[in-house]
């Protein structure tokens, strides 16, 4: 009795274990949904319109994509969500530009994330992983992102990467990142308040200007930040906050001066 039992305990893991693999070598989508390259590596179109979600990771084909391409998912306004998969390396040059999509989830695996990726789409907040060292030009510009944060290991947010997010209201920035580029924020009308991590070097031109909400900025860098130009910002900042040990130093620089009656030390 006790062999047959413990033969049948045997043979339910095999059936189990059986079981998730095939669910787990399963097409989730026909192949009609969409369009690869020939070599299966690159997903260069999602063909069915009428997908309002797409999970990479559970089906057999997509998840061997590493490459989402140029355009792939463009003007498609009935998708909401999409999970990318965890052998994905670059997301293309308006992957998601004016989608419907809502919701991503980006892998670790990915590094690159090119221009204007996610530019005019639906989305409402982002996780950005700190394996993309880069976030491309406009990759965010004009979409409906109300959350962002960006993972520690992100170094450089170039131009205009969330300008005119209006629906913008709260950003997490990683100790990583040295580099904010030109308008990198631009015309982003609910954000109250940003910190500023203590290795940024580099704030460009106009990069909170037109963000008429934002009343206070939290500066930690020890040394000022070198600007693009004159003009960071608008009237509508009220403080500026820095190290206690950098106020003067913050007051007496050549551009931040002009900031001075805002300078205030960290409270």
């Amino acid at each position: 009795m006790k062999n047959l039992l413990s033969l049948v305990a045997v043979l339910s893991i095999v059936m189990v274990a059986t079981s998730c693999k095939k669910d787990s070598e399963k097409e989730l989508y026909p192949s009609s949904d969409y369009q690869l390259s020939a070599d299966g590596k690159v997903l260069e179109k999602w063909l069915n319109a009428e997908t309002t979600s797409v999970d990479m990771q559970k089906d057999i084909k997509l998840r061997k994509v590493t490459t989402i391409g140029v355009e792939a998912f463009a003007h498609h306004s009935n998708i909401n969500s999409v999970i990318i998969s965890d052998k994905v390396t670059t997301i293309s040059n308006r992957a998601f530009v004016f989608s419907g999509i809502r919701e991503v989830f980006i892998p670790n695996s990915v590094i690159n994330l090119a221009e204007k990726a996610f530019s005019n789409s639906n989305l409402a907040s982002v996780t950005i992983p700190g394996s993309i060292k880069n976030i491309g030009k406009e990759a965010f510009g004009y979409s409906s992102l109300r959350n962002l944060v960006i993972g520690e290991g992100v170094t450089n947010i170039a131009e205009s990467a969330f300008n005119n997010c209006r629906k913008l209201e709260s950003v997490s920035l990683p100790n990583s990142l040295i580099s904010i580029g030109d308008s990198a924020f631009f015309v982003c009308p609910n954000l109250p308040t940003i910190s500023i991590p203590k290795n940024v070097t580099y704030l460009g031109s106009s990069v909170f200007f037109g963000c008429r909400s934002l009343n206070v900025i939290n500066l930690e860098p020890i040394n000022p930040p070198t600007m693009g130009s004159d003009h960071l910002f608008q009237d509508f900042t009220k403080r500026i906050n820095v190290p206690a040990s950098s106020v003067d130093i913050y007051k007496t620089h050549p551009k931040w001066s002009k900031y001075a009656d805002r300078i205030m030390a960290q409270p």
